[in-house]
């Protein structure tokens, strides 16, 4: 049930806003736009109320190519990111959107009222795991474990 519930959120966001789909506000909106981030996507919910408290949360695996972040939902191919943000910020105007999506060229995000990664982005955040995910998987280059480490846009 809960994933029919977040294909149903992503499919409306994602491919467009225009389903009548009411959803019961929460203090953090979480979207999951892959299956395969399900697991982890409560955890960077409790990650993301650490410093925001009426954000909208976009899980989804990311990456990058030819200059251009783009967002890889599992129902369609790869979108902009920046696609991705305008739709979340039509469907719900006036709140920020915390991106926990990798990027692994660290290319900047200039749209207002964004949080986002500049490098990988860990599947647990840092809070859930016992040993430094840094030192378990250097050949990784790294990633982001935490929402403090963050870019925020004003």
């Amino acid at each position: 049930m809960k994933t029919l519930f977040a294909l149903v959120l992503a499919v409306s966001l994602l491919v467009g806003c225009h389903a009548n789909v009411l959803f019961p506000h929460q203090e953090i909106t979480m979207v999951v736009g892959a299956e395969g981030t399900n697991a982890s996507a409560i955890y960077w919910q409790q990650e993301v109320e650490k410093r925001y408290d009426d954000a909208v949360m976009l899980i989804v695996h990311g990456n990058t190519r030819n200059g251009e972040w783009y967002a890889y939902p599992d129902f369609e191919s790869p979108i902009p990111m920046e696609c991705a943000v305008e739709r979340l910020k039509k469907r719900f105007p006036g709140r920020r959107i915390v991106l926990v999506a990798c990027n692994p060229d660290g290319l900047t995000f200039d749209i207002p009222g964004v949080t986002y990664a500049k490098e990988n982005v860990y599947f647990w955040p840092d809070h859930n795991v016992l040993t430094d995910l840094d030192a378990k998987y250097p050949e990784d280059g790294g990633g982001i474990g935490s929402i403090w480490e963050f870019i925020e846009n004003p």
